[in-house]
């Protein structure tokens, strides 16, 4: 997946802070409805209310005027009619772009709401993860106890059309959206299965809670457990599956954050703790550029089993939290490709028609005091291998390493 691909992936899933501490309990804003007044206000608010304030800020009058002189000509003049909606949201990205920074961004209403179910970690569907791979939509892996699950959906299956629609063309997102609706409805998949000719499948959607994680024992006892995200759930996920490897006695804990492209900065700290005696997380860098540390705020339950983290290029934001703050504490070891590089913090903006503004306000730094950014953290065992999410791990080379690795560990502690 190229960088920039994976930049649309990660600004749904920005770091924010929603549920870190009583500052920023919330983290949400709405602007005010333009004033029959204020020019700009009344050319704006029937398209985009919410977002234009009622009055210039002081000195900027003629900037706005200026601004609404083009508009006017523009719209009373063009040749043809004009999309007024699309303008101002190309205007709003225009002024957005001059900032030159990547996470500043409009996300628009259906992007919205799907980046607040990943946080919340609940949507209404069938319980299906979805991806692109050579021209189709296929199914990646399908959430256990879900509607696709009980229907018959596997992984692997290519879905040709959505109640009858072929899909040929879709993105996954446009395909995903397609899928989706409230519980208790139903929603018909045309699917191919290896040679078999297409069939229908006939899905009650319903509720579903969004896995933060799998987990299973590896040769040796050894455990594995993959991050698909930070929700608002998955450090608690993660604390029960630690404590049922402990339980176990597992040697060693494999923390997969491969394809990870983040969530929330609580959710990072929490999910560092649990392997970390409580000490300093992340550095939040604040504007008058002073340093403001996250600690541990509970007693973790691994705190001593060897552990190797996997990461890769697409690993990003929260992600690399994690990674930074073990690798720091030499606490795990480091093994894949370099990470993504996000070392900023967005706050979210709601705005009234569903879309939300999100608006970079800090850089976070690792407790070394490092940036991150664009730079992105290097393993400290480099395995190049490009990840594939379908491989049975026998065949994933990272994790061979990493059991390679942990098999190392063990011997020199068990030696006389």
């Amino acid at each position: 997946m190229k960088r920039k691909h994976f930049l649309t992936i990660i600004l749904s899933f920005s770091l924010v802070l929603t549920v870190v501490t009583g500052a920023f309990a919330t983290g949400y804003a709405a602007g005010s409805r333009g004033s029959p007044t204020d020019p700009l206000g009344e050319v704006l608010s029937g398209v985009l209310p919410g977002i234009v304030p009622t009055t210039p800020p002081v000195g900027e009058d003629q900037k706005w005027k200026l601004f609404v002189e083009v508009w006017e000509v523009v719209s009373q003049n063009f040749y043809r009619p004009v999309d007024k909606d699309v303008m101002v949201r190309a205007a709003i990205r225009g002024m957005l772009e001059t900032l030159e920074d990547p996470h500043t961004v409009l996300l628009d209403p259906s992007v919205s709401q799907r980046a607040r179910e990943q946080t919340r970690q609940k949507f209404q569907g069938i319980g299906a993860r979805i991806e692109e791979k050579d021209g189709q939509i296929i199914i990646h892996s399908v959430f256990p106890d879900s509607p696709a699950q009980s229907g018959g959906l596997q992984p692997g299956d290519i879905i040709m059309a959505v109640d009858g629609d072929p899909i040929a063309g879709e993105t996954p997102e446009e395909t995903a959206l397609r899928i989706r609706g409230a519980a208790g409805t139903d929603v018909v998949l045309t699917v191919k299965r290896g040679e078999e000719e297409p069939f229908d499948l006939t899905l009650t959607r319903a509720e579903i809670r969004i896995p933060s994680l799998s987990a299973q024992t590896l040769e040796g006892n050894v455990g594995y457990i993959r991050l698909w995200s930070f929700g608002a759930l998955t450090a608690d996920d993660l604390r029960a599956a630690l404590e049922s490897l402990v339980d176990a006695e597992a040697p060693g804990v494999i923390l997969d954050l491969r394809d990870n492209p983040g969530g929330l900065l609580g959710a990072a700290i929490r999910v560092s703790g649990e392997f970390l005696p409580r000490r300093t997380v992340v550095l939040y860098e604040e504007q008058a550029q002073q340093l403001r540390p996250y600690r541990v705020p509970r007693e973790g339950v691994a705190l001593d089993i060897p552990l190797v983290v996997l990461v890769n290029e697409r690993s990003a934001s929260a992600s690399e939290i994690v990674a930074g703050a073990l690798a720091h504490y030499d606490r795990a070891v480091i093994i894949g490709q370099r990470t993504f590089g996000k070392g900023t913090v967005q706050l979210p903006h709601d705005l009234s028609d569903g879309s939300q503004l999100r608006v970079t306000i800090s850089r976070w730094l690792t407790p070394g005091k490092e940036s991150i950014s664009e730079v992105g953290i290097t393993p400290s065992i480099v395995v190049e291998a490009d990840f594939d999410g379908t491989k049975p791990l026998e065949e994933d080379a990272a994790v061979q390493r990493a059991l390679q690795e942990l098999a190392r560990v063990a011997s020199l502690s068990n030696a006389a």
